[in-house]
């Protein structure tokens, strides 16, 4: 099956050749970031002209992208192990919701070039990363992440079923195996409690719920 996959992945590519694939990926890639800059230089100039700001943002996208990128070449675990919705809560405890919800949508784009079924991929995770910042728009304590990770869970399996009904007539395909790599990644999703901490320390930020502790 393994070896149906990479062949099934290297055909899909086409007649082109690696450097024009990677040409292409760069310049989509860009566009995600050209975009993401001018939404900051348009909406929010304070982060646009402080660069550690801007270091910051970059540097999470980045972090996310090379986990990514590591889990597709390790045929270990599954991609939905990874959690992804960990982006938009370290976000939004340094800057507001919008931003939060912009960079992790920019983020999700241009993963979803490194990922088997792009489509499902990018649907999932975007309603996870919406339903995760509805949950901590009103963040006053950590303790919130833990009902925020309950919600991951939550939606990642619903919208997990929702697919395989459509496109395999059924809920026949699907094993408890699925669920456990959400419940893996909606608990992963606490580690962002420490990586507050972290990321507060190195780019000399204060989250808003350091403000109210």
């Amino acid at each position: 099956m393994e070896s149906l996959k990479a062949e099934y992945e290297e055909q899909s590519v086409g007649s082109g050749s690696y450097r024009s694939v990677l040409l292409g990926q760069i310049i989509i890639i860009s566009l995600c970031v050209l975009v993401l800059i001018i939404f900051l230089s348009t909406f929010r100039k304070d982060i646009y002209a402080d660069n550690q700001k801007l270091l910051f943002i970059l540097f999470a996208i980045v972090l996310e992208a090379l986990m990514v990128r590591i889990s597709v070449n390790s045929l270990a675990f599954n991609i939905y192990l990874l959690p992804f919705c960990i982006l938009p809560i370290i976000v939004r405890s340094f800057y507001d919701t919008r931003i939060a919800l912009f960079v992790h949508l920019i983020t999700i784009l241009i993963i979803s070039f490194m990922v088997p079924n792009p489509f499902e991929f990018i649907f999932i995770q975007v309603l996870g990363g919406i339903v995760t910042i509805f949950s901590i728009v009103n963040m006053h304590k950590r303790s919130q992440i833990f009902a925020t990770a309950s919600f991951i869970f939550l939606i990642y399996s619903i919208a997990f079923i929702s697919f395989n009904i459509i496109q395999e007539g059924g809920i026949d395909s699907i094993s408890g195996l699925d669920f456990a790599w959400f419940a893996i990644s909606a608990a992963l999703t606490l580690c962002s409690y420490p990586l507050m901490f972290i990321f507060e320390k190195i780019f000399g930020f204060i989250s808003d719920v350091s403000i109210l502790e």
